[in-house]
């Protein structure tokens, strides 16, 4: 689609462009890739380590990478998979011997190179240090040498990682936030410090919020994985264990440690609880430890009553997915998404967009709405896409805008008007390219949509003027908010901070003579939004709307 200049430019709002803009500035560097994005396949080997069923539903719908150590293992291998219908036109076989099944422990982290080429990054896998005896029982080299073999196998490059990133303890949101319990460090510990870890997490992949919870367990593998679970960019599912149970206040410390974080856009994150019963003494179900791929979720049940309610806990945590739960010799500590390693699409196509706060405050009736699509095989948007399709909560029936080209980046916008105060509106977005691959953000849309509350406050004067002796920076603000007059003659009396409701949030007043002053918004219990700055000066009143991010 040829993309034009285009007179919406002037309708989006120059402050959403900025947040936008500030957004994508984190992909100018390497990206790690997360769960919930699109994936080409999933890596397994063999022996399996998984159950057939879950392999026979895996091949059903995506590509399945079986790691097999030889010509004759293949063989074996296929003549295993055939006798139980497992879809063999779906499984490709990779000749790479392995030692053992842990293939999210040492397998390939999808990664894009510069935000564009996708390949591997590929940590160094010499088992696990901390634990004693268990690397003088097993011979690792060979797992250590997998991900050479998948990237010449794949054909996309490969970048070596200096240290130990042990998959089941890692988990990032593809927007370089990224969590693992405390042992991530004590496992470096032999090769580098803390600084160069996460100075290395930040330049090689792209890691600039990395996070640490506490170790979990008393003793044990202390993988995040069996412990938490990001479902998305805002939701996070936590493991709840019976009372009594010895490691219960672990998991409730995890869940206050994620209570206590914002997400990338700057909110709480929802937390959501599963509940893990024991199936055999302390030993409690690891439901955490389950595999999203595409549009399917993988759940690891143990044959006990609490599996029909973790079920249910993710279908109403992610509607629109296909929840699917399966019996298998999972263990607390090393479960179903320990087994398996889903490898991105490295030209899938992907939606940017910051989601709406629960109330949305504009000022005349409409709502600009923006994102970034980006194609990383580089194909051209199919005529009449990225659309917005939406509809008020009054309404049956959803409308559906294109979404137009905007200069900066791979910006597009469109507007909603004649929206009123109090409007409940639902809204998703969903673009296709020249490849055939089409995607909706959220993923799962129209089942699961991006919902906000209209506010169209009155009370505040709506000619708002621009007055040049006046320097108001940065816009939009996080910290701090500076206010400065450019003119010899000019100085400030008073600045007055309102809400979009007419509401007075703060008064600064000055000395005689000032010329310029700031606002801490750290200092201050604001949320991020648009708010109205009247600043007195000595030659008049000017109003500006001034935005503030957290």
């Amino acid at each position: 689609m040829k993309k034009d200049s285009n007179p919406l430019l002037r309708l989006v709002t120059p402050i959403l462009i900025l947040i936008l803009i500030s957004t994508l500035q984190i992909y100018a560097q390497n990206r790690m890739v997360a769960e919930w994005e699109p994936m080409q396949g999933v890596l397994i080997r063999y022996p399996f380590g998984i159950p057939l069923p879950l392999i026979q539903s895996l091949a059903e719908i995506d590509t399945v990478y079986i790691l097999v150590g030889s010509n004759s293992a293949q063989q074996q291998a296929s003549n295993t998979l055939s006798s139980v219908n497992v879809n063999l036109a779906n499984c490709r076989f990779v000749i790479a011997p392995t030692n053992s099944h842990w293939t999210r422990d040492w397998g390939p982290q999808s990664i894009f190179l510069n935000d564009s080429e996708g390949g591997i990054a590929d940590p160094y896998f010499d088992g696990y240090p901390w634990v004693p005896g268990l690397r003088q029982q097993r011979d690792y080299e060979a797992d250590n040498a997998v991900n050479g073999i998948l990237a010449n196998f794949l054909g996309v490059p490969l970048l070596s990682f200096p240290g130990y990133l042990t998959g089941g303890n890692f988990m990032c949101d593809g927007y370089g936030t990224a969590y693992s319990t405390a042992q991530m460090i004590s496992e470096n510990m032999s090769l580098m410090t803390s600084y160069q870890f996460l100075d290395y997490a930040e330049r090689l992949l792209g890691i600039t919020d990395y996070r640490f919870t506490i170790n979990p367990e008393i003793y044990g593998i202390q993988h995040i994985d069996c412990w938490a679970k990001l479902l998305n960019e805002e939701t996070v599912l936590v493991k709840q264990l019976p009372p009594g149970h010895p490691e219960y206040f672990q998991a409730e410390a995890i869940a206050d440690q994620f209570a206590q974080s914002l997400t990338c856009f700057g909110r709480p994150y929802r937390i959501i609880r599963i509940f893990c019963d024991t199936y055999s003494g302390t030993s409690a179900a690891a439901y955490t430890n389950s595999l999203i791929l595409n549009k399917r979720v993988f759940v690891p049940t143990f044959g006990i009553a609490a599996d029909q309610t973790a079920l249910q806990t993710y279908a109403d945590a992610m509607p629109g997915y296909e929840i699917l739960g399966f019996d298998g010799a999972w263990y607390y500590y090393d479960a179903l998404h320990c087994r398996v390693m889903g490898i991105a699409d490295m030209q899938m196509l992907r939606i940017l967009h910051h989601p709406p706060a629960s109330l949305t405050e504009i000022s005349n009736g409409e709502l600009s709405i923006t994102a970034a699509i980006k194609s990383y095989g580089d194909f051209p948007l199919m005529q009449g896409y990225p659309r917005l399709i939406f509809k008020r909560s009054s309404e049956a029936q959803w409308e559906d805008l294109p979404m137009m080209f905007v200069e900066e980046g791979d910006l597009y916008g469109t507007v909603i008007g004649n929206l009123a105060d109090g409007t409940d509106l639902q809204y998703y977005i969903n673009a296709e390219d020249a490849s055939g691959r089409n995607q909706s953000l959220p993923i799962t849309a129209p089942a699961q949509v991006f919902r906000t509350t209209i506010s169209v406050p009155t009370g505040i004067e709506e000619n708002l003027l621009n007055n040049p002796k006046l320097r108001i920076y940065p816009l939009p603000a996080k910290d701090y908010l500076y206010i400065d007059t450019v003119s010899k003659t000019q100085f400030l009396i008073k600045a007055e901070l309102f809400d979009l409701r007419g509401r007075l949030i703060q008064t600064l007043s000055l000395p005689p003579g000032s010329i310029r002053t700031s606002l801490d918004l750290q200092a201050g219990s604001y949320a991020s939004g648009m708010y109205i700055l009247k600043i007195h000066t000595s030659d008049g009143t000017y109003n500006h709307k001034v935005m503030f991010i957290k």
